[in-house]
């Protein structure tokens, strides 16, 4: 569920969700990388236990997954909204218990103004030439 609200005359707000196993099963695939060369004492690179590696990266790669869930959702949204938008987006992660279905988010960005030209069909435009002389 998409939602994109108007804030100001440039600024709107999304609001969206995205479902907790992708972000989870991409955690898990960052985990596995980063478990082919991490360098954790007591255990040879490429042979850390799934709980070793949480320990140490869950949270780096949780937030890289979840920045990464977030602009692809993003990105999605936008473009099913036909937006133009300017800058970079900023987001505000709702949902504070990490073991619910569903992330829910928001994002506050800019968008170009719209732009209407007006007739110009009445109108003529007068070429001014000059002869230089020597």
């Amino acid at each position: 569920m998409t939602s994109v609200e108007t804030v100001s005359a440039l600024e709107r707000r999304l609001n969206a969700k995205i479902p907790q196993q992708a972000v989870n099963s991409q955690v898990a695939d960052r985990l596995k990388r980063i478990g082919k060369t991490a360098k954790i004492a007591g255990f040879r690179p490429g042979k850390i236990p799934g709980k070793i590696l949480e320990q140490y990266y869950g949270s780096e790669a949780r937030r890289e997954a979840l920045g990464d869930a977030l602009q692809k959702s993003f990105m999605e949204a936008i473009q099913a909204q036909s937006l133009k938008v300017a800058g970079d987006p900023e987001f505000t992660v709702k949902t504070a218990d990490w073991n619910a279905d569903e992330i829910e988010y928001s994002a506050t960005f800019e968008v170009y103004p719209e732009v209407v030209l007006g007739d110009i069909s009445g109108e003529s435009v007068v070429r001014s030439s000059h002869e230089l002389t020597q």
